[in-house]
């Protein structure tokens, strides 16, 4: 092949290229606006909130019971974060891995056991001086917490997208809890089944601090469709993925910062001079250092 041939084979390859950018960017546009959810309704409520991990306050009780939720009241908190699963019978309760073993005597996927066989379980774990609590239901959780004045906010893994916002959406209605609950995720398909599903829900997208975290923030969050396409009210990063130029730049767009998991006191209060709320193993103190990072 001449040397002319092949530039203009080059050429021909660049120019189909340029059109198939073209047209996956007309079509995210045309898919934005066709399916772009409204933005998540009073969000500001959240504010500069101190959240409490998985009702986490300083030790004494196991994480994601009813037990933490009142020790958290008791100690002062204004709000708790708790995670969100899924049961083999489709129903919603409070715990954080995917499977009983760590926080309980049982073992296996909670996906596995039914709602009873999950409630026959002990959850206080290797707590000493512990015994008797249970894995609550996502109703009892978000019933005590309204019933003592918390914020709560929902870590919803990734489970059944209809079964969990069908669960969400009618607990919240139940307990008239919109305007002190919401929900985050790490997966953008979870919070558009659960804004979809809810319109009134506020929603927070979570971002891991892993290269593909780091990516997504630069890329696409310091972008504008994705967290108003998802139709969020909050951004939710790692911690390390936070400045003042980053907090600056979603504020612009319309959203509050959470940033996951704040243990430290100096990043405490760099946290609190930003404005941003946070969520930490144990509020108003520096943490141990073995205290967990993960959501």
């Amino acid at each position: 092949m001449s040397a002319g041939r092949a530039m203009r084979a080059i050429h021909r390859v660049f120019i189909a290229l340029c059109w198939t950018a073209l047209g996956a960017l007309a079509l995210g546009w045309t898919l934005q606006a066709a399916c772009a959810l409204p933005p998540s309704p009073g969000a500001g409520r959240f504010a500069g909130l101190v959240f409490a991990h998985r009702a986490q306050s300083g030790g004494g009780t196991p994480e994601n019971t009813l037990a933490a939720i009142r020790a958290a009241a008791r100690a002062g908190v204004r709000a708790v974060e708790l995670d969100v699963r899924l049961t083999a019978d489709g129903q919603a309760v409070i715990l954080h891995d995917e499977t009983v073993d760590r926080t309980t005597e049982g073992y296996g996927r909670v996906d596995a056991l039914t709602l009873a066989e999950a409630r026959a379980l002990d959850a206080c774990g290797a707590l000493a001086g512990c015994s008797g609590e249970r894995i609550p239901t996502l109703d009892e959780a978000v019933a005590l917490a309204s019933e003592l004045g918390l914020a709560v906010e929902l870590d919803v893994k990734d489970v059944d997208r209809a079964a969990v916002s069908e669960a969400i959406a009618a607990t919240l209605a139940r307990h008239d809890a919109f305007g002190h609950v919401f929900a985050s995720s790490f997966y953008p398909q979870v919070l558009y089944a659960l804004r979809s599903r809810e319109p009134r829900l506020v929603t927070a997208l979570a971002i891991r601090p892993d290269a593909t975290g780091v990516a997504l923030v630069d890329r696409v969050l310091m972008s504008f469709w994705l967290p108003h396409w998802l139709g969020v009210g909050l951004i939710e990063p790692h911690r390390d993925l936070v400045s003042a130029e980053r907090v600056a730049a979603w504020r612009q767009r319309g959203f509050l910062v959470n940033a996951w998991t704040v243990n430290d006191g100096a990043e405490k209060a760099w946290f609190r001079h930003l404005g941003i709320a946070f969520t930490t193993n144990c509020p108003g103190t520096s943490c141990p250092d073995d205290s967990s990072d993960s959501m």
